[in-house]
């Protein structure tokens, strides 16, 4: 299994990738360190795995993710060719989106075509649920992106609500 996380810029340290290492011995663990473009803008970079020439499943996951308890089910979380995966985003107060970006579970194969509408308009995109007021800025919204396009072609789910839990560390989050 192939798991991608993105590390830009200098809000995460190298600790998250020597954390994610300690964890995920067993598994290819992949690092987008770079953006896959110019225009494209920290977490948007995730995008860029839906466009690799992979006919397996592959996961992508948020660098500051915590695994505890049983977390190796996540990662073998079953999917079949025309499903998509994803953590669920049960806190929020608008409830119009039902995932978290901070796990997915896809085959990229089936993903190119949201690849290419992003790239098509990066910075449409990239602003457009900040502009209509789904989410705040300056850099947010690539989940929605993602949610929405899922569901024009792909079947998607969502792990359990009890495997997942949101901490933070400042009430303000």
């Amino acid at each position: 299994m192939k798991i991608f996380a993105v590390r830009i810029g200098n809000k995460y340290g190298p600790e998250y990738e020597d954390y994610l290492k300690r964890k995920l011995p067993e598994y290819d663990l992949n690092w987008i360190r770079e953006p896959i473009n110019s225009k494209i803008q920290l977490q948007w970079n995730k995008m860029h795995v839906m466009s690799l020439d992979l006919n397996e499943p592959i996961c992508i996951i948020d660098i500051d993710i915590l695994l505890v308890n049983d977390y190796k089910k996540l990662f073998e979380y079953p999917i079949e060719r025309g499903e998509f995966v994803a953590m669920p985003g049960w806190w929020r107060e608008d409830q119009s989106y039902v995932i978290n970006g901070g796990f997915f579970k896809y085959y990229p194969k089936d993903c190119k075509y949201i690849y290419d509408k992003f790239m098509s308009d990066v910075d449409h995109w990239q602003s457009f649920y900040i502009k209509n007021g789904t989410t705040t800025g300056p850099v947010n919204g690539e989940q929605h992106f993602v949610e929405d396009s899922v569901k024009e072609r792909l079947k998607l789910k969502t792990i359990p609500n009890s495997w997942v839990t949101r901490w933070c560390s400042n009430s303000n989050e």
